[in-house]
């Protein structure tokens, strides 16, 4: 006997032992839950703790019809005690959810939805059989009220089964079959009501669909209708668009659903919310909508045409292809006269009439004309400081042919083009070859000595002359002049034009164009021909009033030249070759700063 009573006890405390280290593990499933409060979810991420308390509260239950579930009860009173309601009901308390501890160890992202307020844990053990549970004992409860979220309870709206806020659109689709309608269709209905909750990411709503006779709204309750369709549909939160406006704060569902029904038949839309506040008052969680959606096709008068027989529609081909052949030869004749007119002129209308500059072709003006903006290069070389400034004015006047769709004018002198890595200084082979390289760029080129000088130079293979205090442009303007020099601008009369001030001794006609002899035959003389300059860039909309005299740049641009003619012969010369070979013009050309 007293062996016996040895093994009893022995039993008993290994007992209350395992059942204080269940009891341990599974109040460690609900506190390391963490709680979401932007989405109001309660996430069990970490699936340890179910584990771990499977483990251990079924190690000696053998049994596969047993499960372990976690309750999670929310507290509707604030001075409610844990004990009283742990085993048994309890009207201050309810279940709001509950899952299956074999389901937290499969389940790393199980959640709780709609949790705000208060709540407790409670752990049961319940004998499950086909899907279905029954015969739950009451393990454990947690050892304290949690309060999630902002509120003690779950907030509900006011507004909710307020009917005059609800709108209901709908889309109709008819089918056709070999013209004619058939007997269904499909409609898209959108839902917008005020919700008894938050709308979350993961609200759900059921719409349910009745089928209506031809009234003009739906009876109270829906009663008397038949069920059509139900389908459970996600709940998106709405704006301004397409909700309706009103004065107090609601907040607003819509939900966007499709369904076959058949033609000319009447159905009435119900929307049943699902949230926990709905379950304590289902009746406000159903929107009724009382104007039904229809499927209705309203056909027009039937077309009659006229009975067409072998003969009328022999006879209306026959005169379709007699119409055909006639208005093919009126078109042939049509030709015919208007290429024997006695004064046939190729141009376009915009260029009729005009003074055509002497080195375009019509094809050429009639590319620069769809041109929207023009990018001009100005090349000139450093003669003399007074040489420099008068290019200056002339590179004025061309920034102001904004008429002619002047966009830049490009000066290789400007500091804006010597900053950077790729400036012109620093990479003067890179930048020219980009600068010209563009085929709707143009260039004007003012000849002079010094520009005569280096291309001799350059054709003879030797080192370029010096340029005085302008040793950093040497290399860059001489990459400009090889350029010039190849078959890209040789005869390019679109793209280049030599232009020579008149009365100066460093654009003598001995270093004009014809000595250049890159764009030959034609030569433009400043200032007297800037309205040719002015046409070669824009055919068409070159004015009289851009080159007259009373504008400022062509003021500026006559005074600076009239006194450069004056000062000429006082300048200090200098020569820019002095090579062992002779000098390679055949004169001594002098040029001083």
């Amino acid at each position: 006997m007293l062996l016996c009573y040895l093994l009893y006890t022995f039993l008993q405390i290994q007992s209350i032992s395992s059942f204080s280290s269940c009891e341990v593990t599974l109040r460690r499933v609900g506190e390391n839950a963490v709680y979401e409060n932007q989405t109001h979810r309660l996430i069990f991420s970490d699936q340890n703790p179910a584990r771990n308390a499977l483990d251990i509260c079924q190690k000696n239950e053998r049994r596969e019809d047993s499960e372990l579930v976690l309750e999670l009860v929310n507290v509707l009173t604030s001075n409610l005690s844990i004990e009283n309601c742990c085993t048994k009901p309890c009207e201050d308390s309810r279940v709001q959810s509950q899952v299956y501890l074999s389901k937290l160890k499969k389940d790393p992202s199980f959640t709780f939805e709609y949790v705000e307020g208060s709540y407790f844990f409670r752990y049961r053990h319940c004998s499950c059989s086909a899907g279905y549970c029954f015969r739950c004992k009451t393990l454990v409860c947690g050892t304290q009220i949690h309060k999630f979220g902002q509120n003690d309870v779950y907030e509900h709206q006011e507004s909710c089964g307020n009917s005059s806020l609800y709108s209901l659109k709908k889309m109709t689709r008819f089918s056709y079959n070999e013209g004619k309608v058939e007997n269904n269709c499909t409609i898209e209905v959108t839902a917008v009501y005020p919700t008894c909750t938050h709308t979350q990411t993961y609200s759900k709503a059921n719409l349910l669909i009745y089928q209506t006779g031809t009234n003009a709204s739906c009876p109270e309750n829906f009663s008397g209708l038949k069920k059509l369709y139900s389908v459970e549909a996600s709940v998106q939160g709405c704006d301004s668009t397409n909700c309706p406006s009103s004065d107090r704060q609601e907040e607003f569902g819509v939900i966007n659903e499709k369904f076959e029904g058949d033609t000319n038949s009447s159905y009435c839309i119900l929307v049943a919310q699902n949230s926990p506040v709905c379950e304590l008052n289902p009746d406000i969680c159903l929107v009724y909508f009382s104007t039904p959606v229809e499927c209705r096709f309203f056909g027009g008068p039937a077309i009659v045409f006229l009975p067409l027989s072998e003969p009328i529609f022999i006879g209306c081909v026959c005169g379709i292809l007699c119409l055909s052949l006639l208005l093919l030869l009126w078109t042939v004749v049509k030709c015919k006269k208007e290429q024997s007119s006695p004064n046939p002129s190729p141009e376009p209308e915009l260029i009729k009439d005009k003074n055509i500059p002497r080195s375009l072709t019509i094809d050429e003006m009639e590319h620069i004309c769809r041109l929207r903006h023009q990018e001009l290069v100005l090349v000139y070389f450093p003669d003399t400081e007074r040489f420099k400034e008068l290019n200056r004015l002339f590179k004025n006047w061309l920034l102001s042919l904004t008429t002619l769709n002047v966009n830049d004018v490009t000066d290789v002198y400007d500091e804006k083009y010597s900053d950077g890595p790729d400036g012109v200084l620093k990479n003067p082979d890179g930048w020219v070859s980009n600068l010209l390289s563009d085929p709707e760029r143009r260039v004007i080129l003012v000849t002079s000595k010094l520009a005569f000088e280096c291309l001799l130079h350059l054709r003879k293979g030797v080192a370029p002359p010096r340029f005085p205090n302008y040793e950093a442009h040497s290399h860059i303007l001489m990459s400009i002049l090889k350029h010039l020099d190849s078959e890209m601008f040789r005869g390019n009369y679109r793209r280049l034009i030599c232009v020579r001030y008149e009365d100066l001794k460093i654009c003598d006609r001995k270093f004009g164009s014809e000595s250049f002899n890159i764009v030959p035959g034609t030569e433009y003389l400043l200032p007297q021909h800037l309205e040719d300059v002015a046409r070669w860039i824009h055919p068409v909309e070159a004015k009289p009033g851009l080159w007259a005299e009373h504008r400022p740049q062509v003021r500026q641009l006559f005074d600076s030249l009239k006194q450069y003619r004056h000062q000429e012969d006082n300048i200090f010369t200098v020569s820019f070759y002095d090579g062992d070979d002779g000098n390679l013009i055949g004169h001594e050309f002098k040029s001083g700063f």
